[in-house]
Formats: C-alpha cells, structure tokens, sequence
C-alpha cells in the first residue's frame, strides 16, 4: 500500500486523490461556463439582429463599441458568478473539517489558485465568446450558426482530452507545450496550477500568449461584426468571412 503525502507550507497531509478529483471538477467548471456563456453572446446577438435593433443601435455607436458592450457586460455577469463561487471556495477551504485526515477532505486551496481560477475564466471567456459574437453576426439563426461554432468548440474539446496528460504528468514537455496554446491554455494552464503548480514564468509566457490572441481575435471579430449586424438572407460562407475582414 502506498501513501501520497503532500508537503506544504502548512505542513504535511495525505493526499487521498481529493486534489485529482478537484481538479477535474474545476476543469468542467471552466469548460462548462466558457461555453454557456459564448452561446449567451452569440444568441444575444442574433436576437439583436432578428428583431433589427441592432440597426437603430448601429446608427448612433460604432459597431466596435457595440461588440464591446455585448462582451463587457456578460462577462460581467459571468465573472460575479465565479466570484461567488470563489469566494464560497476559499471559505470552504478554511471550515475545520476541510483539512481534516478524512477521505472527503479538500484539498488545499491557495490564493494562487482561486485567482487563477477567475483569471483564466475571464482571459477564456473574452478569446471564445468574441468568436461567438462573430458567429452571431454572421448568421440569421440559431440553427444556421451551428456549422460556425464547431470549429470554434475545437479547441475546448481538445483541451478536455487532453486532460489526463497533464494530470499524469503535469510536469512534461508535451504538458508544457499544450498548456501554453492560447487556445488551449485556459483549461490546460490551469489544470497545472491546480495540480502541481509551474514554474512562474510559464505561467506569465501562457498569460502573454493568451492575450496577443485575445487581441487578434477582438481585432478579427470586430471586422466580421461590424458587416455582419447589417447582412441579412443567405448565410455567408468562411470566404466570404474572410472577404468582410479584409474589406471591412
């Protein structure tokens, strides 16, 4: 029989696989959210669009504002969410029974941990619900924005495949180079954190990364955005897309 004790600066304690499974749990939390509230943008937007006030609203802000809007005020709403379930995190995280011996103890939550926890919420939900708000632009229904939103679901799919790499050795190379894919590192990157914290500077590399992406695709979305909110009827394909960020 074998024991994994985890040393701290709190001291020692066993580790009964509490931490794998937490972590797992913040993983889909993580996957859930970003994804539950990319398709709130994406249908707030159609909606927008279906009822033409994005019309009355796009003659008086410039449709950049308008993108702006849209992803500040949900994420707003989502980052409340997870500053509630932080803040419930950490005051769990001090209750008496939670550092117990027991099996159903938690495993320790540092501040390092809950903030990135709302972080990479955050950085993951700004790269993949402006996406979404293209997507939502772009099309004239829920069901026409089905073919767009599976390339985007990629990489978030992948992410979540790849989690047992990462949990088995958190370490490794192919660990590293996963978690410092902008695309993947909001999952990834975190997942390390929880398991067994990186060296500091990669996880300052995977932040920088993430927001030069986060950049190029606001950049990219607001060129779709700001053509798509006034195109109505057929459904445009990915040339056309592209043939509205270049001109746009």
């Amino acid at each position: 029989a074998l024991k994994t004790i985890r040393i701290s600066e709190k001291g020692e304690r066993e580790d009964r696989g509490a931490a794998v499974v937490f972590a797992i749990i913040l993983l889909l939390i993580l996957y859930t959210t970003i994804i539950m509230w990319g398709q709130t943008v994406m249908s707030g937007v159609i909606e927008e669009k279906g009822s033409r006030v994005i019309e009355v609203l796009a003659s008086g802000v410039p449709a950049t504002l308008l993108l702006a809007g849209k992803l500040l005020g949900i994420g707003a709403a989502g980052l409340t969410q997870f500053l509630v379930w932080t803040a419930s995190l950490a005051a769990l995280s001090l209750a008496p029974w939670a550092t117990s011996a027991g099996a159903f103890s938690l495993p320790e939550l540092t501040p390092f941990v809950l903030a990135s926890f709302v972080l990479f919420f955050l950085l993951g939900f700004l790269l993949y619900a402006a996406l979404y708000a293209a997507i939502g632009s772009a099309v004239n229904t829920v069901q026409e924005a089905q073919n767009f939103v599976f390339p985007v679901l990629l990489p978030l799919v992948g992410s979540v495949m790849c989690f047992t790499v990462v949990l088995e050795s958190p370490d490794s190379g192919l660990s590293v180079g996963l978690s410092l894919v902008p695309f993947l590192s909001p999952l990834l990157m975190f997942l390390r954190i929880v398991v067994l914290t990186p060296p500091l500077w990669q996880v300052a590399l995977s932040l920088v990364l993430l927001l030069a992406t986060i950049l190029a695709v606001l950049w990219l979305a607001a060129r779709i955005y700001r053509v798509g909110i006034l195109m109505y009827g057929k459904k445009p394909t990915f040339p056309e897309l592209m043939r509205w960020v270049r001109h746009s």
